[in-house]
């Protein structure tokens, strides 16, 4: 164990849903507070802004002094004095398409109300942003840099100059020198340039008749990550550039003062702001003047932190987590605090310090001067151990209550228009105003004992649901009573309806208190059924269609209006959906049907759709309705099938797949020789790019360009491919399912005959994009069961699974297996 680490002060997990990255830490005092203690302001992708009063303790919820959602994602978070008012701190967020500047009050109970100063919306998408007197202004002005290269001069709620870089192809890091007033800036082919402010303005006024030239350019040949502008003495700047395996100090002039190469990937960097009674000099060797010392604090993607002054390392520790975001700042008293924030949420405030050696025994370490023989050390030890020993003896460790549960209840809303922000809604579900259909769920977790600590709650869906991804998981560092958790539920339309259950899991540490607690692990699953109506509404009758099932019952028929009433009392348009008393139409998400008709005989129902996986859904939602409301009435019928079951449109479905499949692999293997292609391309340009005397490129760039659209279309093709192959995946688990369950009300088979044949014919359809997937798997499982479990001698107990070499003999062996089901010869085994 290193002497030298970071101690924890104070940390938390914003959320497990949410991506952060450098630019979404800020840490000021952006309340203005007279204590002069500094705030944690983080920003996220999904537009959540928080802001962080840490406090020496555990986190508790009243650190977090706000939280809002602004339902746009956050670019970057930053301050600066942006009113005439001197001495103000505002907050400045950037979005996409706009520009916000707040300011933060506190209020009586030390909680934070962000009052809007002023929004400049932007013509362009945002990438980044940087700040200063532009100009020799009184207050700071914002220069934003767009995603295609447009920088933008923003002085209040006004884009007051706008001009195209040129030659541009990628956004890169962006600072300003206040000495020379210039905006420095990376360029595509890895050149830090310089671009004065005034020359910005007369190129935005130019109306395109002037271009806009660099002041000076340094060709450093590797991607900036992150440029910084620091003082070393008066009106004398540096400036830091961060690269994945170097750091530049460049003069303001375009010329490199210094580097240093790394060991290590690189993630950021802060410059540490030493005051200038204790700040050291060294002297410049281009100038031969002193300057002041940099001190730099770098992270590195290998959990490291290191701590340097003029490039002499002075401190080197190990991480929890890769530090993308790091600052300082002084808070509860305390300064010179490390703030660190990793791309998952987890935010950390430690210090520097060391950590001593454990457990020394003085009273056995030998006299100074004194020499021990090998029997004596060994009974020094011998006594030692013997301590330890009656020590741990005394402290029993302490176990959980086995009784400790934790209890999940869960609520389900009627179906409701998406109360939250929904993005691609057009992959959705819709009501016929066009709101997003989805249900509430409300998971209220119960634990009976004294903590749960590190829980997860997580959920299993079919294929045509979907929860947002900054819902699921969920996590919650403990629990003492109770819970609360929300969220909603979509409905895919391009997906069959398949099951209406949702399984709830929640997994948790069941742990006492005290140092020698044991931490078991343990989870609870809770399960609900959703409502009919969030995945098909009742439509016109359709008494024609494709396929039908016929059903006889040993009770006459219920009324149907009776058994949905909860579907019929929520219907929009009765008049036509009732028109035929016996007949009842539902419409799925993806515009399939499914009918369920009564004979006027009353003995017999007959379900009926558009396909033959189409049946499943409601079909099974009709039974069990059927079966709850007869129960209600204590006379359940027997549910009957006499027909025979074919196989045509199941093995239609089987082929797809497999040919789908199959086209997935080919496309797979075409896509990863065209990414081998693409990259032996690039690594020749840059050798090329890299050597001194390049030789010609010789249409290399032309090949690139031709490799590169060649590759794109063909990663189009595969994710076209893929969403196809998860279409027919689904379907293919709803006929599965559907023919084994016609074959158990068929031939009444045991439930030992069910599990056998589920188990062989399996539902789960894996392995879509590896060589082995159903198909492969269900032939070894279907050869075993004919070879095997269906004859009185057990020759062969192992078979490998293996490609299909007879795709025929596959079909003819499930048909065969069907067969011997029907006769009866599974059950007598």
């Amino acid at each position: 164990m290193s002497l030298f680490q970071t101690k924890e002060w104070w940390n938390t997990r914003i959320s497990g849903n949410e991506e952060f990255d450098d630019k979404h830490l800020l840490v000021a005092n952006i309340d203005n507070n007279p204590q002069h203690q500094d705030r944690v302001v983080v920003g996220s992708f999904q537009g959540f802004l928080r802001i962080y009063a840490p406090k020496k303790r555990d986190f508790q919820i009243d650190d977090m002094i706000f939280e809002q959602n602004f339902n746009e994602p956050i670019i970057q978070v930053g301050c600066g004095y942006y009113s005439p008012n001197a001495g103000l701190l505002l907050l400045s967020v950037l979005f996409f398409k706009k520009l916000c500047i707040f300011e933060c009050e506190t209020t009586a109970d030390q909680r934070i109300n962000l009052k809007k100063t002023y929004v400049c919306n932007l013509p362009r998408n945002a990438y980044n942003m940087c700040q200063g007197n532009f100009g020799g202004s009184q207050k700071d002005q914002i220069c934003v840099q767009s995603c295609d290269g447009l920088l933008m001069i923003i002085e209040s709620d006004q884009v007051t100059a706008g001009v195209q870089l040129q030659e541009f192809l990628l956004p890169s890091p962006i600072s300003y020198n206040s000495a020379t007033d210039q905006i420095v800036l990376q360029n595509s082919s890895y050149e830090i340039e310089a671009y004065k402010i005034s020359n910005i303005g007369a190129a935005s006024n130019s109306n395109g008749t002037k271009k806009l030239l660099p002041d000076w350019t340094l060709n450093i040949g590797e991607q900036c990550l992150k440029l910084e502008c620091v003082c070393r003495d008066h009106k004398v700047f540096d400036f830091i550039a961060l690269t994945e395996e170097a750091l530049f100090v460049i003069t303001q002039t375009g010329q490199i003062r210094t580097q240093k190469r790394f060991d290590y990937p690189a993630a950021n960097f802060y410059i540490n702001e030493i005051p200038e009674k204790h700040a050291k000099a060294v002297l410049d060797p281009l100038s031969q003047q002193p300057l002041r010392v940099i001190s730099l604090i770098i992270t590195s993607f290998t959990h490291h932190l290191m701590i340097y002054e003029d490039f002499q390392l002075l401190w080197a520790t190990k991480t929890d987590h890769v530090c993308h975001g790091v600052g300082v700042g002084t808070f509860d008293g305390q300064r010179g605090l490390l703030v660190g924030l990793n791309d998952e949420g987890w935010l950390n405030v430690s210090y520097l310090g060391t950590e001593p050696p454990l457990n020394q025994m003085d009273s056995f370490a030998p006299l100074p001067g004194q020499n021990l023989t090998i029997n004596q050390i060994s009974d020094m030890y011998e006594v030692a151990f013997q301590k330890i020993n009656q020590l741990e003896s005394k402290q029993p460790v302490k176990k959980a209550d086995a009784n400790e549960t934790m209890n999940i209840n869960i609520q389900v809303s009627a179906p409701i228009p998406a109360y939250d922000y929904v993005q691609d809604d057009e992959k959705y579900y819709k009501f016929e105003n066009g709101s997003v259909k989805c249900v509430k769920v409300n998971v209220n977790l119960q634990y009976t004992g004294i903590k749960a600590s590190d829980v997860i709650i997580s959920l299993i869906l079919p294929p045509n649901l979907e929860v947002p991804a900054n819902k699921m998981p969920h996590s919650v560092q403990e629990i003492v009573n109770s819970y609360q958790y929300e969220f909603p539920i979509y409905v895919l339309k391009s997906f069959n309806p398949s099951a209406s259950q949702v399984e709830i899991l929640v997994s948790y540490h069941n742990s006492a208190p005290g140092k020698q607690a044991n931490r078991d692990p343990r989870n609870s699953v809770g399960r609900i059924e959703l409502p009919c109506g969030l995945q098909c509404h009742l439509a016109v009758p359709i008494k024609n269609a494709n396929y039908k099932l016929n059903f006889n019952t040993s009770l006459p028929c219920e009324n149907i209006s009776e058994v949905f009433k909860d579907v019929v009392d929520k219907c929009t348009n009765k008049e036509e959906c009732l028109q035929a008393p016996n007949t009842y139409t539902f419409e799925y998400s993806n515009g399939n049907y499914g009918t369920i008709l009564c004979s006027k005989q009353g003995d017999k129902y007959r379900i009926q759709s558009s396909t033959f996986e189409g049946i499943y859904f409601i079909m099974l939602y009709f039974f069990q309705k059927i079966k709850k409301y007869q129960e209600s009435k204590k006379n359940v019928a027997d549910i009957t099938f006499t027909e025979v079951v074919t196989f045509q449109d199941f093995f239609t479905v089987v082929d797809a797949h497999y040919l789908l499949r199959h086209k997935l692999l080919d496309s797979k293997d075409l896509l990863e020789k065209k990414a081998t292609e693409f990259r032996t391309i690039q690594k020749r340009l840059l050798t090329r790019f890299k050597e001194k005397n390049p030789a010609p490129i010789n249409n290399l760039d032309i090949l690139m360009q031709k490799s590169f659209d060649d590759l794109i279309q063909l990663g189009n093709k595969y994710e076209k491919i893929q969403e196809q192959l998860n279409q027919v995946s689904n379907n293919l688990s709803i006929t599965v399912k559907l023919i084994l369950w016609l074959f158990k009300i068929r031939f009444n088979l045991s439930s030992e005959t069910m599990y056998q044949l589920e188990n062989a014919i399996s539902s789960d359809i894996t392995g879509d994009e590896e060589e082995i997937g159903w198909e492969e798997i269900t032939n070894a499982n279907v050869i075993y069961l004919l070879k095997v479990v269906m004859k009185k001698e057990m020759k062969e107990t192992h078979l490998n699974i293996q490609k299909i070499d007879d795709f025929a003999k596959f079909k003819k062996n499930l048909t065969f297996v069907f067969d011997k089901i029907s006769k009866g010869q599974l059950e007598k085994q």
